[in-house]
């Protein structure tokens, strides 16, 4: 309660002073703080806000992090499309900035958001051709770990084999042709 309250007035001297970056990045904290305590309303106020000061300097890997907290906003409310878009706006980002770990992490929320919707085949494909992705963030590759555990869980050991064997090959076939 003190941190937020204090990020509150921080917040108010930003706007006084003028300075919109600084704003933003205040609101994305704001936001966070909210989801975490599942204020989830408030939270998404807060990062579209944070998302629209932002968006005036351009694209930035933190531009990036602003879309993934508001897609689990969206997730959280279970509006999985709306998730989706803004993962895949974290998925543009990081293409365009060359940074595989945003596109990573982009491709495992939008995984977690078909095994919502029941998906689990979609989610199976994404999250099993993200193995042969190297990441250099390990809180991304731990999240990209957890996926693939919880697909493990809720599938057949025999469909996630299958799966498994499938990827694995269209991705780096048998150069013999076997």
């Amino acid at each position: 309660a003190k941190a937020e309250q204090l990020m509150h007035e921080n917040l108010q001297l930003s706007h006084q002073l003028g300075n919109d970056r600084l704003t933003a990045y205040i609101l994305y904290d704001l936001g966070r703080l909210a989801l975490a305590t599942n204020r989830i309303e408030q939270a998404k106020e807060h990062l579209q806000k944070s998302i629209n000061l932002l968006g005036k300097f351009g694209e930035s890997h933190e531009m990036a992090m602003f879309h993934l907290y508001l897609g689990k906003c969206f997730a959280a409310h279970t509006d999985l499309h709306a998730a989706r878009d803004q993962f895949w706006q974290m998925i543009k980002i990081g293409q365009a900035l060359d940074m595989v770990y945003l596109v990573y992490w982009g491709l495992v929320n939008i995984a977690r958001t078909y095994l919502e919707e029941g998906q689990t085949g979609k989610a199976l494909e994404i999250s099993l051709t993200l193995r042969h992705c190297p990441v250099e963030h390990k809180r991304v590759q731990e999240d990209g770990d957890r996926l693939l555990a919880d697909l493990q869980a809720a599938l057949p050991q025999d469909q996630v084999e299958a799966a498994m064997k499938r990827v694995d090959d269209s991705i780096s076939p048998d150069p013999a042709g076997v």
